[in-house]
């Protein structure tokens, strides 16, 4: 709430509101980031292909620090317990002192290290040389190592002891937390670039023109729903409603049955990946130039924010902001009447 407290300060002595969709601020690298926000205790945490992860202010989009790695950062970090953790194209995995930016410790692999998760003081993490790594928090010793048939170039996700994994190789793997060993692994199909989401003991993910619901035990469908593309983004879940997006659209569907509730047309990025849900209204990328704010309802457009490039990442919301990047800026934008909820 701190930012967001200083926000308000400051716009009501000023006497200017912003409104749902109006820009806060943009902080540029003239080199271009090149990962997603991530956001925590009032700072986001992005990285660049000046090789170097930087830690931006949230209320006002000031630098706080920079940490340097040795390639391009394309791995979306994640924050635990005061340490963040990015990959980096030189192959090595960072753990970085949110406070002060210095390295606490680096892991290093055979390829391009993708984005970590974290879970019960071990940070998981996909690389480009087809392993999967389980790695201690606390010293940056290796735990485990699990080979899968190619690269690994989606996120993770952890949930009950087993990490979810999709492998170039076109499986998606059940790995056992503690040990490293296989649990199962399922056949997705070709063109995937969809990473999981778990929620109540089901895995959604998309496949090849289609979304699945498997059951995280055994690994088995639940269902599956068609879709109008070939290529189907990660999806996420909120109050029991699947959003992913298609090459051309954003759809809602429910997620005990698959069926869908609506459908936004908008021409989304592959690269754009997860759209995000907050406050009844979910956001997502596009490549048009546009971040779109779309009524979780009915699927009607709230409003959208024209970015200076056409690719649009996939967005972070924290506290009435939704961040997100284009080429060489990343954008603070409203989603919040502060004016409204001043005067109240």
């Amino acid at each position: 709430m701190r930012y967001f407290l200083s926000i308000i300060i400051l716009l009501s002595s000023s006497g200017l509101f912003p409104v749902p969709g109006d820009l806060i601020w943009k902080h540029e690298n003239k080199r271009g980031f090149c990962t997603y926000p991530c956001v925590s205790d009032g700072v986001v945490y992005i990285g660049s292909r000046d090789n170097y992860l930087y830690a931006i202010t949230c209320s006002d989009g000031a630098s706080k620090w920079r940490c340097e790695t040795g390639a391009r950062l394309f791995s979306t970090p994640c924050i635990s317990n005061g340490v963040v953790y990015s990959g980096s194209n030189d192959k090595c995995l960072y753990a970085i002192n949110s406070s002060n930016g210095i390295i606490k410790w680096k892991y290093c692999t055979g390829g391009e290290v993708q984005s970590p998760s974290v879970s019960d003081d071990i940070v998981y993490v996909g690389s480009c040389d087809h392993f999967l790594y389980a790695i201690s928090c606390s010293d940056g010793k290796l735990k485990w190592s699990f080979k899968t048939g190619s690269f690994i170039y989606s996120s993770l996700c952890v949930s009950e002891g087993v990490v979810f994994a999709r492998s170039n190789d076109n499986y998606l793997y059940a790995i056992n937390c503690k040990d490293g060993t296989l649990k199962w692994r399922f056949w997705i199909g070709d063109s995937v670039v969809s990473s999981p989401c778990v929620s109540n003991g089901v895995l959604y993910i998309g496949g090849y023109g289609q979304v699945y619901a498997i059951n995280t035990s055994d690994g088995s469908i639940k269902w599956i729903t068609g879709m109008s593309t070939a290529i189907i983004l990660s999806p996420c879940i909120s109050e029991g409603v699947i959003y992913v997006g298609s090459e051309d659209s954003l759809n809602a569907l429910n997620s005990s049955n698959g069926a869908r509730k609506w459908s936004y047309k908008v021409y989304i990025n592959p690269y754009s990946y997860y759209p995000c849900v907050s406050d009844g209204v979910v956001y997502t990328g596009s490549r048009e130039k546009y971040l779109y704010a779309v009524n979780c309802l009915d699927g009607t457009l709230k409003w959208k924010f024209l970015t200076d490039q056409n690719f649009v990442s996939s967005p972070c919301v924290s506290e009435g902001i939704v961040f997100v990047i284009s080429g060489k800026y990343l954008y603070a934008i409203s989603t919040y009447s502060y004016k409204d909820n001043y005067e109240k």
